[in-house]
Parts: C-alpha cells; sequence; structure tokens
C-alpha cells in the first residue's frame, strides 16, 4: 500500500516511470516532479484521471479522490449515458462493492488465518442476503433478519464485525451518513458464559497421555508431544522451521509475524524436545532451512483439522490449544512461596505461553524474557510429562519409547 515513505524513497532517474498501488498511481517526472491520477477498468472501460501533485495532495487525500471517482466511475458517473451527479449517488453502491473495497484496503495489516475466517464468513453468511443491495437500502432490520439466522452465537458476533466494518468504511468515505449495524450488538442475546478450549486436569493427564499418543505414524505422536512440551499455540507450533532453531545455544526463536502478540518469541529446548527434534531430523532429513519441522508436505490447517477429529472420534476431552491451559495450571501450582527455591513465579509463568504483560508501561520497561528461568520451568514441565508417561494407568511407556527415545525422568 501506498505510504509517505515510499513516496519520500521514489529517486529521481533522468526518465519518467510510474508507482502504482490499488489503482492509485503516483507519475515521477524526469525531474523529479510527483503527481498522483487515478488508474482503473471496468466493464470494458478504462480511466486514467489526474488527482493532482503531491505533497499538495497527500497520500491520504489522494485515496479518497481515488475512492470517490473510483464510484463514480462504476455507477457511469461523467459519461454521456451518466445520470445526474446527486447527494444519493454514492448512496447506490451496493455493499459487495463496498465490501470488497473494504477487504483490500485492509488485506496487507491482516494475517493469513484472518483474511481465511473473513472470507469463509462472508460467503457463507453475507453474500446471499447483501451483496446486491445499495447502501441506501440496507437498514437495521435487514441485518438482524440475517443474524437471527444464525445459530451460533459466536458467528453473530462475527458476522455483524464484518458488516459493521464496511458500512463503517462507507461511512467514513463519505457514501452514506450513518451505520445502521449502530447498537445492534444489544439486541442479540448474549452468551451466558465465556467459552474456553477443552482441556485436561493436569492431575488427570496420566490417563490420557496413552491415547493422545496412539496415532499410528510416529510423526503424529512427535508433534504432539511437542505441542504439550512446547506450551506454544497449535498454528505457532505446525509453523515452525528448521531455521527457527538453534541447536548450539538449545532455543526456539520464532519471528514476530508467527505470533499472536507480534512479538518475537524464544523457546527454551529442553531435553525431551531435543530429543523430538532429533528423531524427526533423523526420520526426514532436512532439504532446506525453511523446511517446516513437521508434516513439511502436509497444510498445517490438514494437521491441525485432523489430529482435532481424531482427538473428537476416541473423545479425548482436549483440543490442541488446551495443552497451554493444562501446562499453565501445573505453573500456577509452582508458584507457591512455600516451595522456596522450587517456586515458579507467576512473570516466568506468564512468558512460558508468550503471554504479555497487561500494562503498557509494565511491558516499556521490562525488557526480559526470562530465558534462563523459563528454561528451568518448562525443563521441570517437560519431566513432570514424562513421570505420567511412565506412570500411566495403561502402563505403556515402552510403546512411548519407540517414538520418542527415552525421556529424562527427575520426579
Amino acid at each position: 500500500m501506498m505510504n509517505e515513505k515510499i513516496i519520500e524513497n521514489l529517486t529521481v532517474t533522468g526518465k519518467r516511470y510510474a508507482y502504482v498501488s490499488d489503482q492509485l498511481e503516483l507519475v515521477v517526472s524526469s525531474k523529479g516532479k510527483k503527481t498522483f491520477y487515478m488508474k482503473a477498468r471496468y466493464n470494458g472501460r478504462s480511466i486514467h484521471k489526474k488527482i493532482g501533485d503531491y505533497p499538495e495532495v497527500s497520500v491520504k487525500q489522494a485515496e479518497l479522490v481515488k475512492n470517490q471517482e473510483l464510484l463514480k466511475f462504476r455507477l457511469g458517473i461523467g459519461s454521456e449515458e451518466a445520470p445526474e451527479e446527486s447527494s444519493t449517488d454514492f448512496a447506490k453502491t451496493e455493499f459487495g462493492v463496498i465490501f470488497k473495497d473494504w477487504y483490500r484496503s485492509k488485506l496487507p495489516s491482516w494475517r493469513s488465518k484472518s483474511k481465511y475466517l473473513i472470507e469463509t464468513v462472508y460467503k457463507k453468511y453475507i453474500k446471499e442476503a447483501l451483496e446486491k443491495l445499495p447502501l441506501k437500502d440496507i437498514k437495521s432490520p435487514n441485518i438482524y433478519s440475517l443474524l437471527i439466522r444464525i445459530d451460533s452465537s459466536v458467528q453473530q458476533k462475527r458476522v455483524l464485525s464484518i458488516v459493521r466494518s464496511a458500512i463503517d468504511y462507507a461511512v467514513n468515505i463519505g457514501y452514506i451518513d450513518r451505520n445502521p449495524c449502530d447498537k445492534l450488538s444489544q439486541v442479540l442475546a448474549k452468551r451466558e458464559e465465556s467459552l474456553h478450549y477443552q482441556s485436561i486436569p493436569y492431575q488427570e493427564l496420566n490417563q490420557w497421555i496413552k491415547p493422545m499418543l496412539s496415532f499410528k505414524k510416529a510423526e503424529w505422536n512427535r508433534y504432539v508431544l511437542f505441542s504439550l512440551c512446547s506450551l506454544l499455540r497449535p498454528n505457532e507450533n505446525v509453523s515452525l522451521t528448521w531455521n527457527d532453531v538453534d541447536f548450539e545455544n538449545r532455543v526456539i526463536t520464532i519471528p514476530a509475524e508467527r505470533m499472536k502478540a507480534k512479538r518475537p518469541h524464544r523457546v527454551p529446548i529442553t531435553e525431551q524436545m531435543m530429543n523430538i527434534l532429533q528423531s524427526q531430523m533423523s526420520q526426514y532429513p532436512v532439504r532446506t532451512l525453511t523446511d517446516r519441522i513437521f508434516f513439511p508436505e502436509l497444510s498445517p490447517a490438514y494437521v491441525l483439522h485432523r489430529i482435532q477429529n481424531i482427538f473428537r472420534r476416541k473423545q479425548i476431552p482436549t483440543v490442541l490449544h488446551g495443552f497451554r491451559s493444562t501446562g499453565r495450571t501445573w505453573l500456577a501450582d509452582q508458584e507457591d512461596p512455600a516451595l522456596m527455591e522450587n517456586m515458579i513465579p507467576f512473570s516466568v509463568a506468564e512468558s512460558c505461553l508468550a503471554h504479555a504483560e497487561q500494562s503498557e508501561v509494565v511491558r516499556a520497561y521490562k525488557r526480559t524474557d526470562y530465558l534462563p528461568q523459563r528454561r528451568l520451568a518448562m525443563q521441570r514441565w517437560n519431566d513432570f510429562i514424562g513421570y505420567c508417561m511412565q506412570n500411566s494407568v495403561d502402563s505403556h511407556s515402552g510403546q512411548i519409547e519407540n517414538h520418542v527415545e527415552k525421556m529424562r525422568l527427575t520426579m
């Protein structure tokens, strides 16, 4: 997306050239003069119209003019057969057009998971009901009737959020005066309680460790066990690459773009995690460092979906994300000051799960990620997992060793 920094960095080459982004064109003359144009095609017609010179016209102003001119062009305003322009012309824009413009404007800031979710919700719930409706004809009852047909309160909230955001975009660029979604959430039924990921109490982990690690192929067992040991989120685990692993310093560094909080996160490699990584490397030789550690040939979404289906079929009362709850509860029970030198402080336990400090002031001043302390805490958590494996109800520790080698037990 075009911004002030990009424009300032465009150099004078002695020749005229153009920089184009999302139907907004910036032409740089041979002498360095920079001029905004709108450039678009629609239904076999094309337009190339001057907006103004930079910096007299800012990027934000150029984007606003471009959106207004683009709508006029699509409606035929300004052509010989065009209707007379009035204040209601913009309000005749169909919701589908506005949604696509809003989606395109937000695309650079979204993660792939968010893009997929919004596209899916739009196609499943919104497209048929609202896509062809002009903005001026969309009223609160239209949206309310759409929402009450959706059984899930979670999906109701998602649909309302997407529709509200798209129409807010139309309000902000002057197509309509108000958003019919305003205060509509107040008439929807509220959930009785917030939903949490299903998880196993750590006191019962030895009862469920065998069913969780009973996949026919060893790699699936290694992945599930690694997820339990690392306490990373499912998407973060399945996306790990060999380039993230520093074997010498025994640490995994996940870049900010793959973390929920958009901050880099370091994970200490325990002895158990090291055994799993070495087993994985011996079975699947590394071709490039950018290869994913687990299931490089499979889609991450497929891997997570398959594991959840098998857990559900075997009636295992947890989801992959629930491993984090199990681990965090165990860590919480190690926060007791009575444990003296074996106590795990709250901040260290939170850092094990890559949770951010609630206060922005605290985050600004506290620069540590507690890596040495987390290394000790995570090793103790992994030793507890090993203890549960050795003392599982069905005593199948021998079978597990075939998948992940022997785990060091200190409890």
